[in-house]
């Protein structure tokens, strides 16, 4: 008997992973800078701005419009990541690329203790994280500072099977020059980072309009 069997991959969550630590002349002078800026701004440390973030230095949402350099050379690349992720199919249906990006981006400068809650983007497209200094781990706390992304769907748990994808949780080793995109509605958090140096990462936020409109 002859049998035809189409599996469509039905509501696919896409998460972008890209290693930019080639970038350490970038890397260095984003760290330089930022923590320049944390300097001038010791109001938004200590939790001083809270908003998934608990604890740590929050700079403004305006770091695209600073006209830095190397801020403007990660906005490039992140621009380009999105690109190519809009021309992946994430379910039987075709995507497309003829999109004109919106982005605005933040920096966050994590010592220990300091952690984000269970949060998601909303009114956008695409949200990320750039690891510009990853800080130290520690051995004998794995979860320190870890990214994790759990399941978006509300049943998905509630019949767990080993290895299959239900209600699993998907956790991130943040690293210098590794860049996370995922949905802006995927919920997340970061575990409390328990590591000696500071971590400095950039955030941000896209939201897609189709191009002509």
């Amino acid at each position: 008997m002859e049998r035809k069997i189409t599996v469509d991959k039905l509501f696919s969550t896409p998460l972008m992973k890209i290693d930019l630590s080639g970038k350490s002349l970038m890397n260095e002078s984003l760290c330089e800078f930022l923590l320049a800026k944390e300097s001038s701004e010791t109001q938004r440390r200590t939790g001083g701005v809270q908003k998934s973030n608990v604890a740590g230095w929050r700079s403004k949402d305006d770091l695209l419009q600073l006209n830095n350099p190397q801020v403007n050379l990660l906005a490039t690349e992140v621009s380009k990541a999105v690109g190519e992720l809009m021309k992946v199919p994430l379910s039987s249906g075709a995507t497309s690329s003829r999109y004109l990006f919106q982005m605005y981006a933040w920096a966050n400068v994590n010592r220990r203790g300091a952690y984000n809650v269970v949060h998601t983007h909303p009114n956008h497209h695409w949200a990320g994280v750039y690891y510009v200094r990853a800080g130290t781990n520690d051995v004998d706390k794995p979860l320190s500072g870890l990214l994790e992304f759990s399941d978006p769907r509300p049943g998905a748990g509630l019949i767990p099977v080993k290895d299959f994808g239900f209600g699993d949780r998907i956790r991130i080793q943040p690293r210098d020059g590794l860049l996370v995109i995922f949905p802006g509605w995927l919920p997340h958090f970061v575990h409390p980072y328990d590591g000696d140096d500071e971590r400095i990462s950039i955030a941000f936020n896209i939201k897609l309009e189709k191009a002509g409109t």
